[in-house]
């Protein structure tokens, strides 16, 4: 079957060009972080060689971004995909781009994280899902779908992700700590006001990820907004 575009799963230069508007909230120490990778063992021969600490660092962002839990199963699928990649130079430079946006995320601030991959996670499954004729793309998909059942219906259904964003944003938000009867009165609320079509609109409001960033920009720079 055809591999192009494996693990690409959308317009690299997208998700860079997003990544770089976004690395402004960063931490000057964050952005001149050099070396990510440990020395180990090499898997497989290229520009550079894959490495075991490479597979797994891969694995984690995607598991990170997508909110997946992923079964062994899952992680030695990703594994044998990425040993595929490492055949086709073209293949090399994406997920190492992905590798290198994996680096730069993890050294940023804990709320910064979170309002980057609420907006690029919306962005790529978009792009996952209408990319029908790619398996892997497919398979991803339905590995997120798998981990995000709905626990009350509605348009969009209301998921447990979807409860633990808002909670974190409210939190954010009012300055107050995200604690366990917070998080549970939040969620009674959601589930709540998923019954009507109009609570559900203004709840979205807040998990939407252009309306997240404008906050974020406004409350960690405001003078950009």
């Amino acid at each position: 079957m055809p591999r192009s575009d494996r693990f690409r799963f959308f317009d690299l230069s997208m998700a860079l060009t997003l990544a770089a508007s976004l690395f402004v909230l960063f931490t000057p120490a964050a952005r001149a972080q050099n070396g990510p990778f440990p020395s180990d063992a090499v898997l497989a021969q290229g520009n550079p060689p894959l490495t075991e600490s490479m597979v797994t660092d891969f694995t984690n962002f995607q598991a990170w971004l997508f909110e997946i839990p992923f079964t062994q199963q899952q992680r030695e699928r990703i594994r044998a995909m990425l040993l595929q990649d490492w055949k086709k130079p073209e293949e090399i430079k994406s997920d190492m781009s992905w590798l290198t946006m994996a680096a730069n995320f993890a050294n940023g601030a804990f709320d910064v994280r979170e309002f980057i991959r609420l907006d690029l996670e919306a962005k790529v499954l978009k792009d996952l899902r209408a990319d029908k004729n790619n398996p892997d793309s497919q398979w991803l998909v339905a590995a997120y779908d798998d981990a995000h059942r709905p626990i009350a219906a509605g348009n969009p259904p209301l998921t447990e992700s979807m409860v633990s964003h808002y909670s974190f944003f409210i939190a954010w938000l009012l300055e107050i700590p995200l604690t366990q009867p917070l998080k549970d009165r939040l969620r009674a609320m959601l589930l709540e006001d998923w019954k009507k079509p109009k609570d559900i609109k203004s709840d979205m409001d807040f998990l939407t990820p252009h309306d997240l960033r404008r906050y974020a920009e406004s409350r960690i720079m405001p003078n950009r907004v």
